[in-house]
């Protein structure tokens, strides 16, 4: 056990009633009143910082549920279980991050539970027509798909990479409403099989820029929302990747079809407060964040704060393209080598990078 990790036992031990140690697991009488445990049901795991109690099912985040307990701020309570400074919870991500205590549920005459709280569920929402809207860049029949479909395939994207990500295209001769993707292959992020967001990348290579977005609520320059979400509220490739319990965070729609079905793209360089939030729905364990070389300082440093931030809750790791500019362009050998050489992302990132 590390010095941290002896310097949080000793904070539990004087705040929670001990019962007993099994493995990396410490054992303790739940500290809300409301759960009625009395047999050490609440479970700590100091080396991955959650907690659970199998009585009453509060659960996520050390640091979270303690602040919950105690009333005190999160990064207070970091500071006093963990010993180290605080500054890096700066900010609304480090809110959005750790899960609070659900209320208890309600009562019979008897005092047990009448019924079992389900765990929160993502929320419907209602995508647009994809396949009427765009144009099958592998439909042979259609003489306009030839130049999408030949591009697709230089980059390495056959028709098994075109069928799973559902890629489609749109001809330069575009009708409205979509008309502004002219020429460009459509690459969609999905929420339970719905799109609500996607990425507009130009194959005739005259068109800048290269990317386009298409525009979330509430619309931007004088524009209605094309889409129900912003690139800032979801992730590319969000209904693949939440099978595994490790993921690889990366920035482009490219990078992740190149990484594998458990990569997701944050449409950027960081991870926004809305995709922390939309990670709460996921049973994710492990991420590692896997981004381009050429992020100019300050956009990594929002990038690693987030990633601190986010192992209150989550393993994080982060690893680089090593001599290539970002992950798109690496042989699978490479991608391989490079996710086997990740290393935890921690406080002191700048002195480890």
């Amino acid at each position: 056990m590390s010095e941290a990790q002896d310097h949080a036992r000793d904070w539990l031990e004087q705040n929670l009633e001990f019962i007993k140690e099994e493995g990396a697991e410490l054992l303790y009488v739940c500290p809300f009143p409301d759960c009625g445990d009395t047999r050490g049901h609440f479970s700590v795991n100091l080396e991955k910082r959650c907690c659970n109690c199998f009585h009453c099912n509060v659960g996520g985040s050390i640091v979270g549920v303690m602040a919950d307990y105690t009333g005190k701020p999160r990064k207070t309570i970091y500071a006093e279980m963990f010993g180290s400074g605080p500054s890096f919870f700066a900010g609304d991500l480090s809110d959005l991050l750790a899960i609070t205590a659900p209320p208890p549920p309600p009562v019979g005459p008897d005092g047990r539970p009448t019924k079992v709280l389900a765990a929160p569920t993502i929320p419907e929402v209602k995508g647009i027509a994809w396949e009427t809207a765009f144009a099958d860049p592998l439909d042979e029949r259609n003489r306009a798909a030839e130049p999408a479909r030949l591009y697709l395939f230089s980059r390495g994207f056959g028709p098994d990479y075109i069928a799973k990500y559902r890629i489609r295209f749109a001809p330069p001769t575009q009708a409205a409403p979509w008309g502004r993707f002219g020429g460009r292959v459509m690459i969609p992020a999905t929420l339970r099989g719905e799109v609500i967001q996607f990425v507009a990348r130009d194959y005739l290579g005259n068109q800048k820029p290269k990317y386009l977005n298409a525009i979330g609520p509430p619309g931007k320059e004088g524009r209605k929302p094309e889409v129900p979400m912003t690139s800032g509220e979801c992730f590319f490739n969000w209904d693949l990747a939440m099978r595994y319990q490790t993921v690889v965070l990366c920035e482009g729609v490219t990078d992740a079809m190149k990484i594998g079905e458990n990569a997701m793209a944050t449409f950027g360089k960081k991870v926004s407060a809305g995709q922390a939030k939309l990670l709460r729905y996921a049973h994710v364990k492990k991420i590692i964040a896997f981004y381009d070389d050429d992020v100019p300082d300050a956009e990594r440093d929002d990038l690693m704060q987030g990633l601190v931030a986010l192992s209150s809750r989550y393993d994080i790791e982060f690893t680089r393209p090593g001599g290539k500019k970002d992950p798109g362009e690496m042989t699978p050998e490479e991608i391989k080598y490079a996710l086997n050489r990740a290393r935890p992302v921690t406080p002191f990132w700048r002195l480890e990078l």
